[in-house]
Formats: structure tokens, sequence, C-alpha cells
């Protein structure tokens, strides 16, 4: 409906002389009263939640619940979009919402209100909406269940050898994996060097940071994003866009990949990002160029089984590369 123009709105408000006021709770007020006057019973009126959905101007706004002063706030600002949201907590309950822009999610946070849910396992991820926080949580669910399938056979991330390695899942929740080589794979054959060993205690979260901090003090990831948001902002305003550049590592799938350089290439407007996976390989490169001409290995790991004589120098090759030295150390 349309009670004052420009304002169009649906849901338990009107305006009446410039002041918006809620139907919805004058409406349980005058039901308790009319209990009273007809003697019916004695009864109280209990402020409940409401929400209300209004557009202003053409910008879709949605308000829910209450904003007490011992609430925590948890806020989310995209300026690009035209998205503002703000999440108050209280005892690991959401007991109000306020949505700029985006108000698709209004009535998943009014039901979160309503039923005084508790949100802790969420918490993180609460102000990025119901898809996000369902599709986290089914992730969350599936790596809680003992799996029929224990032993994955998989590739070791470290170098560019690509040893096969069978990981083998021992206790679920306390993620502990045992690692072996794939005796099958033709890269090692069952061999591994030391990182590929050790994989297994890598997926531990003993000494790890599983929640943003500033300044030594724990803060909410949408915090911490418009954090780091608002300082890269401060910094090209000051600096120029050239002054930021990304290092990113060696190890990310090519979906992460492509989400740096987006965010880089497409939003920071510079193209200073290179990764590890190029540069940790610079002086190998610079060595292949000077020795053969191109950036290329020569030949094939095979001629190893055949070659008469193999030198090698500079390194612990027993040690890092325990797969070809067992292939080469009787020809050594």
């Amino acid at each position: 409906m349309q009670s004052y123009d420009p304002v169009f709105m649906r849901g338990e408000c009107a305006t009446s002389w410039l002041v918006i006021w809620f139907g919805c709770a004058l409406y349980e007020q005058a039901a308790v009263c009319a209990t009273h006057l007809a003697e019916f019973g004695i009864g109280r009126y209990i402020q409940k939640a409401t929400a209300t959905t209004l557009k202003v101007s053409g910008v879709n706004l949605f308000s829910a619940g209450f904003f007490g002063a011992n609430a925590e706030a948890l806020g989310l600002r995209d300026t690009t979009s035209g998205v503002y949201k703000r999440l108050f907590i209280k005892g690991n309950k959401l007991v109000g919402a306020v949505l700029f822009g985006d108000v698709q999610d209004g009535s998943w946070y009014f039901d979160l209100i309503k039923q005084q849910q508790d949100v802790s396992a969420m918490r993180a991820d609460l102000v990025f909406g119901k898809e996000l926080a369902d599709a986290l949580n089914q992730i969350n669910t599936l790596s809680m269940v003992e799996s029929d399938i224990k032993a994955v056979n998989t590739t070791c991330a470290y170098c560019g050898v690509g040893c096969g390695v069978k990981a083998t899942v021992a206790n679920v929740n306390e993620r502990v994996v045992t690692i072996q080589g794939d005796t099958a794979h033709p890269a090692n054959f069952g061999r591994l060097c030391s990182k590929g060993s050790s994989l297994g205690e890598t997926l531990s979260l003993e000494g790890r940071l599983l929640n943003p901090m500033i300044h030594g003090k724990e803060v909410s990831w949408p915090s911490a994003i418009n954090k780091i948001a608002d300082d890269f902002k401060g910094i090209i305003a000051k600096h120029g866009r050239e002054s930021v550049a990304f290092y990113v590592s060696g190890q990310l799938l090519t979906e992460d990949y492509y989400v740096a350089n987006k965010l880089m290439k497409g939003y920071i407007g510079t193209a200073n990002i290179d990764t590890n996976s190029r540069l940790c390989m610079s002086s190998a490169v610079a060595g292949y160029k000077r020795a053969f001409v191109a950036d290329t290995v020569p030949a094939s790991y095979d001629d190893f089984d055949h070659a008469g004589f193999s030198g090698v120098g500079g390194f612990k090759y027993r040690r890092l590369v325990s797969s070809y030295f067992v292939s080469t150390h009787k020809v050594m």
C-alpha cells in the first residue's frame, strides 16, 4: 500500500501525519484492553518482534526486531552494490535486523528472531544471508559424518613432480589422516619426500587462527572485511592504484586464482599480481634458458633409468627428492 507519498510499504506499518507507527503492536494492545473490558480474563500485553518492508524513493528497506544497547552489532557494507546490512545479536540469538538495498533475506532473519534460535554456529556467516549459511551448514554437517570411503587417492601439492598420495581418514572429527605414497602412481611409485610424508600434519587445526583478529582482538568476518576494504580504499586514494600489489600462494585452485585476479585487475584496477607458482621456479627457469635456450625440462624422467651417469649438486637430494634418489642412486 501507499501510506504517504513517496513511502510505499507492506506489513504491519502505516503512516499518519508523517508519523510511522506499527499497527500490529497497537492491535495486540487493543486486544488485551478488550479482554479486560469484556471481563474475559486478565491479560497482559507482551511486546513481540515485528518486521516491516518499505520502499523509499525506489530503495528497499527492511527492519525487524529490537535494537537494544546491550546487543552486539554485525555489519556489512557494499557501496558498489548499494547494500547495507546490520544485525543485532544478544546471547547468541538474533534480536534485530536492518537491511538496505537487498532485503531478500528479511523473512529468514525475522524467522530466526521469532524462533530465538541459537545462531552461534553460523555467527561469522550470518550477515551474508541464508543461501551461504545453508551451504556452509551442509558442508559442516558432511564433515562430521564418518565417510564409508576412507582412503582417497590424490596428488601432493608441494612441487611440480606431482607425486601420487594415498590419504586415509583415521578420525574425521579430529581431522586425523595418515599419508602413504601411491604405489601405482607413475611419478613416484609409492615414494614420498619429507614434505609429502608430512601432509597429514597440515590438516590439524592446532595453532591456527580460526577467526579474524584486528590489533589482537577477535572480530566478526564482516568487520574484518570492511576493515580491509576501507584500508585499501585509503591507500589507493592517497597513493594511487599502482601502490597495491598481490603476491599469491602457489597452491591455490584455479577458481581461487580467478577471484584474486578479478579483485586486482577488475576492482582495484592494476595488473600488479604474481604467484609463487611462477616465481618459485624463476631460478630454475634462468638455468634452463642459459643451458638449454628454453624454459623447459630438457628430457623425460624415464631417462634416469637409462642413464649411465647422473650428477646432482647443491641440495640434499636424498632427503628432499627421495622419489628420484631411489631411482638414480644406483648409477650415481
